[in-house]
């Protein structure tokens, strides 16, 4: 009985729970607002423009997007999704994003996560991938 109390209470814990509202996933694990728009199908930027896309996002009445740091998107994944790992709420959700994190070797470079394969790497601020803005937070 303590091991099954246990693992759901641990279960509760560790899945996110999410809820579509207007044109935002709200994540009451983590307290976040993701933009969930068809924009995040079509908005395809340099990092610097990504930043700015964000600053000035208003959506569903909202103008305090930001772009998400590197742990921010680790939230999205989903360990128990494949390909993409990211869960079927998101609009585009097995894309390429920008994180607002630099790469502390080479402040040329950022992070991305990829959500197709649930994994995270640096690329060149030149490049182009999609944006999903963030509000909110712990």
């Amino acid at each position: 009985m303590r091991y099954i109390l246990f693992l759901t209470i641990f279960t509760l814990i560790i899945s996110a729970k999410y809820t579509q509202v207007e044109n935002r996933v709200l994540d009451d694990k983590t307290n976040l607002e993701w933009q969930n728009d068809d924009k995040v199908n079509s908005v395809y930027l340099k990092w610097s423009d990504s930043i700015k896309f964000c600053e000035d996002l208003e959506l569903d009445g909202y103008k305090d997007w930001r772009l998400p740091n590197i742990v921010e998107l680790a939230s999205l994944i989903d360990d128990t999704q494949t390909q993409p790992v990211m869960s079927k709420i998101f609009k585009n959700s097995a894309g390429d994003f920008w994180s607002s994190t630099t790469k502390a070797e080479d402040s040329s470079q950022a992070w991305i996560t990829i959500y197709n394969y649930g994994i995270q790497y640096y690329q060149d601020k030149s490049e182009q991938n999609y944006v999903r803005c963030v509000r909110g937070g712990l």
